[in-house]
């Protein structure tokens, strides 16, 4: 994290946090770009039919995949949900005019 001794023994918890959830997102990000760089390395040598299944994910997977995904289906679940609702209410509004 590129902090000196004095520094860490002056730093409170609170900003070691911050430190280190910054130095977690930036290594994330490091092997985010990693990952990119690999599929479109890897693309021009793959062939015509296989490059709609090839994806950055399948090439190079990363531990917290797993999560993102999760969170994209939750969020799109809930998008559904709120649409729906949102439908509901304006054919209401609509029905009862």
């Amino acid at each position: 994290m590129g902090m000196t001794v004095i520094e860490l023994k002056k730093i409170t918890l609170r900003s070691l946090y911050n430190k280190l959830k910054g130095f977690r997102k930036s290594q994330k990000d490091a092997w985010e770009m990693m990952r990119i760089q690999v599929y479109y390395s890897v693309m021009p040598y793959v062939s015509e039919e296989d490059k709609d299944s090839i994806t950055p994910l399948s090439l190079v997977p990363l531990p917290w995949d797993e999560e993102v995904i999760e969170q994209i289906k939750e969020t799109t679940q809930e998008k559904a949900e709120r649409l729906r609702k949102e439908r509901n209410e304006g054919w209401a509004k609509i029905d009862a005019w």
